[in-house]
């Protein structure tokens, strides 16, 4: 049984920007469908979650009140971005890419002309930044740090990625931190 808070099956986080610049399709983001999890009888519960897990007796309760016991138990809970506190940041122009949906509603935002600012510097601000040039997106790439990677990689490799990037046309920031999300009183945009 997997029990998953999304309501989708499971599907891959790092081909999401690829789903967003229209790279493949979608749905093609999930690892398997269905009938697979059907046909490998795993029951998935979507949309559901795990409120408490009673270790010594090993029955996990859902958010339904519902208890299920279990011989083994695997907790993959993934991680969350944290939410901005800032002004501007819940702004509707304002979009992550940690989910399938927000997947779609930026391959709504890729469109020939449009800028966009990406914070962080992680693989998938990379790709998204790389999906940006792909569409005519003018892509400005915010990094926190002096570097890219440079805790792992060390500063000339991360140099060499910054300058990949920029050879590209995407605008580099270092040393970054976003105080506050501005809206553009003449479109409304952010």
């Amino acid at each position: 049984m997997i029990v998953t808070d999304e309501a989708h099956p499971v599907y891959s986080r790092v081909l999401l920007p690829h789903a967003a610049k229209g790279k493949i399709a979608p749905e093609k983001a999930f690892l398997k469908n269905e009938a697979w999890y059907a046909e490998k009888k795993i029951e998935l519960l979507k949309g559901r979650s795990v409120l408490r897990v009673d270790y010594a007796h090993r029955i996990a309760t859902l958010d339904g009140g519902e208890e299920i016991s279990y011989k083994k138990l695997l907790i993959a809970v993934g991680g969350k971005p944290r939410a901005w506190q800032m002004p501007g940041a819940d702004h509707s122009d304002v979009l992550q890419l940690q989910t399938y949906e927000d997947a779609l509603k930026l391959r709504e935002r890729l469109v020939p002309s449009a800028r966009m600012a990406i914070v962080g510097s992680g693989f998938i601000a990379i790709e998204l930044a790389a999906a940006c040039v792909e569409k005519g997106v003018k892509a400005t790439l915010l990094n926190r740090g002096p570097h890219f990677w440079t805790s792992a990689v060390g500063e000339k490799i991360g140099r060499a990625v910054q300058d990949a990037l920029e050879a590209k046309g995407i605008e580099v920031r270092n040393s970054a931190k976003v105080a506050s999300v501005v809206v553009d009183v003449a479109d409304g945009s952010a």
